[in-house]
C-alpha cells in the first residue's frame, strides 16, 4: 500500500540531482527507493522533513522547494550550485 502524496518523479529527481552530495538531506528525502514505496505517514514525514531543511537553507517556503523539479532535460542547464 502506498500513500497518494504530492511528490512527483520530477521533484524527486530534481532534489536528488541538486542535493546528491548532501547525505543528511537525501537520507530523508530519499528514505525509500521509489515514490510508490512511500507506504505510511512516518515515511512521508521524513521526506517533508528533508524538504523543510532545503527550504530553510534556501530561504524559501516549503512550497517553493518545487523549484528543484526536474523535467529530465538537462541540456544547457546549469544547477544553482554551479
Amino acid at each position: 500500500m502506498s500513500l497518494d502524496t504530492p511528490i512527483d518523479g520530477g521533484l524527486w529527481d530534481g532534489i536528488e540531482a541538486e542535493f546528491r552530495e548532501r547525505k543528511e538531506i537525501t537520507d530523508l528525502t530519499h528514505c525509500v527507493r521509489t515514490i510508490r514505496a512511500i507506504g505510511d505517514y512516518d515515511c512521508y514525514s521524513r521526506i517533508i522533513q528533508g524538504c523543510r531543511i532545503i527550504a530553510r537553507e534556501r530561504g524559501c517556503k516549503l512550497i517553493e522547494v518545487e523549484q528543484f523539479w526536474d523535467s529530465g532535460d538537462r541540456s544547457g542547464v546549469e544547477s544553482a550550485s554551479g
